[in-house]
C-alpha cells in the first residue's frame, strides 16, 4: 500500500500513485499512452482519475501537492493509466496553501475543514501533528465522510520521538 512506501525513494509521490488495484492497472505497455490521454483505446480500461486531498497543508504536503500538480509529474502518471484531476487542501497553513492556489490555479482548490478535503478526495495524505490524529480521524468517521472502500489513506504523521 502507499503508506508502506520508503519516504526516502526520489520517486516517492510518483510510486504511491503507481500502485493501485488489479483492476485498475493498465492492459497494455506503459509506452502506449500519451500525457494527454483520459481513456486508452477501446479495449483497454480508462485512464483512472486522482483527486488527491491534503488533510494539513505544512511543508511536507505543499512540497508533495505543488510535486503532483507540476506538469513533468503528469507524464509519470500516463505512464501509469493515471491522470491527478484536482488537489483539495485545508486552509491550514494559509500561507502555504494560498501559495498553491496561486501556483496551480486550475487544480487547487483550499477548503476550510477536513471533511470538505475528504469528500473531494479519494487519496487522502493525513499531514497534521500527532496530537490532532485521533480528532481529525475521529470526526471524519463520526460525520460518516470517510468511506473505507472508496478512499486511500496515506499517513505523513510522525509517531517517532527523538531524544
Amino acid at each position: 500500500s502507499p503508506s508502506k512506501l520508503q519516504s526516502s525513494s526520489p520517486n516517492f509521490v510518483a510510486n504511491a500513485f503507481s500502485i493501485k488495484p488489479h483492476h485498475l492497472r493498465p492492459r497494455h505497455h506503459p509506452s502506449q499512452l500519451t500525457m494527454s490521454a483520459t481513456t486508452a483505446n477501446a479495449e483497454d480500461k480508462p485512464t483512472h482519475k486522482i483527486r488527491a486531498g491534503f488533510v494539513g497543508c505544512g511543508t511536507i504536503a505543499s512540497s508533495i501537492a505543488t510535486s503532483l500538480a507540476k506538469p513533468a509529474h503528469q507524464t509519470h502518471l500516463a505512464q501509469n493509466s493515471l491522470a491527478l484531476s484536482s488537489i483539495h487542501v485545508t486552509r491550514r497553513s494559509e500561507s502555504k496553501s494560498k501559495a498553491l492556489k496561486e501556483n496551480f490555479p486550475d487544480v487547487v482548490t483550499v477548503c476550510e475543514t477536513a471533511e470538505e478535503v475528504v469528500r473531494n478526495s479519494d487519496l487522502v495524505f493525513l499531514c497534521v501533528l500527532p496530537q490532532h490524529v485521533e480528532g481529525v480521524l475521529g470526526e471524519l468517521k463520526e460525520k460518516g465522510v470517510w468511506r473505507k472502500g472508496e478512499h486511500t489513506l496515506v499517513s505523513l504523521v510522525s509517531t517517532s520521538k527523538v531524544d
